[in-house]
């Protein structure tokens, strides 16, 4: 594997471990999916399948005692029919669940309750038709007696039962969901167990392609360093057919260059440092050396040519330093003139700096003042919004107030009804139910008052519940209007701000404006000195010039070497001012807008 190239190596040994990795990871889910599929097939299939037929029965049985005594204490032979159709379908639904609760129960005792359910769900469906037939044939009140004695008991009792078999159904469940929970840690365990002989594969692996890398890498590294050092005889044991490999070879044939080079290029500068401009470059630079050579070879001929130009710029610097004296002296007068118009300018701009801080201070206070308003006005907004929440409140209680009313009325209605069955009752008795005839009279009459004073209310809620509405819409609209007193000072506020801002920024420009003036008034009063001493230092200049000459006869040149005289007129117009910030083309301290608006006070 040495000899393999590194991206075989890093492939071969991560493919490996994904192959690895791939086939744990599809074996472990294959196992859990099959373990969850079980639990849920058995959970559905069990626990639930018997919890919901048990709550399902519990309905069932609830219904059927409500839709019987609707029967029983209803005159109106269409409703008579829909309830005998209401009674047969809760018929079958509490035969559908026995068969499923018959099916899927496990537990011995579960079974005997359901066989006592089954009991009572046969004499129920007995006690049902039995009641039907005596309503048929008018023996309401042997009906009424038989259900509140017979029925009710029997349905109470199948309804205790379904209870139970609900609860111990999903006693089972519980079992079945911890059950499942030490599936998953047993998962989890083996994921466990499966990762860490993976994770141990892996490390091996990589320590093993870490060696082979880093290896030869250190040895390279180890020449570099030296190569950093300057030290170019170096030796790099490795030898492989890889990357590494052809890198190490490569510094070695890299090394063996650089000190020939390096060789060459020592003999050539020592050569010029002695004054011997004759030398030439001998040894073949190859590649992107070969500019190395005609850099050596240009650097010779243009010292030649250098040195040979500084001998006849010599002879014209005299020439030079009298027109350096004359442009002195109007450089002098000019910069006098130059400081009185900087005095008044810096007088104007002092003004306006003034105003622009006061209009700053203003803008700072009535952006103050704009977001004090905004506060107020969104604590108006929030009280609002609480006052709508509260009248909802007492929407919302108002119609729970309604449906209260609603079961008063009920309540009379039965009490209405449970009256006239007691007077009936005290027709029959005679003479012997004359008192309970009288009670059973007032009886009714508090029910009819009841369902008066229930009436009553319901019209103060629907009245109440009216007036409400109209208040939320008023405050609905208060509340709108607040939104939009608000939006516009929050627009206010933003433009009071940005003023602010704009006087900030104008303040800092004409900060620096008053900065370039001064920095200005301070470059006059430098030319007018420069001036003076240009005049003194031409003087000096002629005698440099002779200097130069004598040393620049100590260097050997080459002969024939041509230069061409320097005339006055190719030397640079710019006095050396232009280093200076104000006087270079880069926008320092004033922008275009800035400079426009100064030009007519310069």
């Amino acid at each position: 594997m040495k000899n393999l190239s590194i991206p075989k190596k890093l492939t071969v040994s991560f493919t490996l471990v994904v192959v690895l990795f791939s086939v744990m990871i599809a074996c472990i889910v294959m196992f859990g999916m099959k373990s969850i599929a079980n639990s849920l097939n058995s959970f559905y299939q069990g626990p639930y399948q018997t919890v919901t037929a048990s709550e399902d029965l519990n309905k069932s049985l609830n219904a059927q005692q409500k839709y019987l005594l609707m029967y029983l204490t209803n005159d109106d032979q269409d409703s008579i029919v829909g309830y005998q159709s209401e009674l047969r379908r809760l018929d079958l639904a509490m035969q559908s669940d026995i068969a499923i609760l018959k099916n899927n129960l496990t537990l011995q005792e579960n079974q005997d309750k359901l066989n006592l359910l089954i009991a009572n769900s046969t004499t129920l469906k007995r006690l049902s038709e039995q009641l039907q037939n005596m309503y048929s044939r008018g023996e309401v009140e042997s009906a009424k007696k038989l259900y509140y004695s017979d029925f009710i008991t029997i349905a109470n009792a199948s309804q205790t039962l379904s209870s139970t078999l609900s609860s111990s159904s999903k006693s089972v469940a519980n079992q079945f969901y911890i059950s499942a929970s030490k599936t998953e840690k047993q998962t989890y365990q083996i994921i466990a167990v499966f990762s860490a002989a993976i994770l141990v594969f892996i490390i091996l692996i990589c320590i093993y392609i870490v060696r082979i890398i880093t290896k030869p890498i250190k040895q390279i590294e180890s020449a570099m360093l030296r190569f950093s050092e300057g030290e170019l005889d170096v030796d790099i044991p490795y030898v492989s057919k890889d990357e590494l490999g052809v890198l190490a070879e490569g510094m070695r044939t890299v090394s063996g260059n650089l000190k020939a080079y390096i060789d060459n290029i020592s003999y050539v500068l020592g050569a010029i440092s002695k004054g011997d401009m004759t030398v030439t470059v001998d040894v073949d630079y190859k590649n992107d050396f070969a500019p190395i050579k005609e850099a050596l070879v240009s650097i010779v001929d243009s010292l030649n040519s250098t040195l040979s130009q500084v001998q006849v710029a010599a002879s014209q610097v005299s020439t030079g330093a009298e027109q350096v004296s004359l442009g002195a002296q109007t450089l002098s007068q000019g910069a006098t003139e130059q400081a009185s118009s900087i005095e008044e300018l810096a007088a104007t701009i002092s003004e306006i700096s003034d105003k622009v801080k006061a209009n700053s201070s203003n803008a700072q206070t009535a952006s103050s003042h704009a977001d004090e308003t905004a506060r107020v006005i969104q604590d108006g907004d929030t009280l609002m919004q609480q006052l709508v929440g509260s009248m909802s409140e007492m929407e919302k209680t108002s119609t729970e107030i309604n449906k209260i009313i609603k079961t008063i009325n009920d309540i009379a209605f039965q009490t209405n009804i449970l009256a006239l069955n007691a007077a009936v009752e005290a027709a029959r008795a005679g003479s012997a139910g004359r008192g309970f005839s009288v009670v059973a009279e007032e009886v009714r009459n508090l029910a009819s008052k009841s369902a008066q004073a229930a009436d009553n209310t319901t019209s103060l809620v629907e009245n109440t519940l009216s007036a409400i509405q109209n208040s939320t819409t008023l405050v609905d609209k208060v509340r709108k209007s607040l939104d939009a007193i608000a939006k516009r000072s929050s627009d206010v506020t933003v433009l009071i701000q940005d003023i602010a801002v704009s006087s900030q920024e104008q303040t800092g420009a004409i900060d620096q404006v008053n900065e370039g003036i001064n920095l200005i008034s301070g470059v006059v009063q430098t030319n007018s000195a420069t001036a003076e001493e240009s005049a003194a230092a031409s003087e000096e200049l002629s005698g440099q010039s002779e200097i130069m000459l004598s040393l620049v006869n100590v260097f050997q040149l080459r002969e024939g070497a041509t230069v061409e005289p320097v005339q006055i007129s190719d030397l640079p117009e710019d006095p050396g001012y232009s280093d200076f910030p104000l006087f270079s083309d880069e926008p320092d301290l004033f922008s275009e807008e800035e400079s426009a608006e100064l030009a007519p006070l310069l």
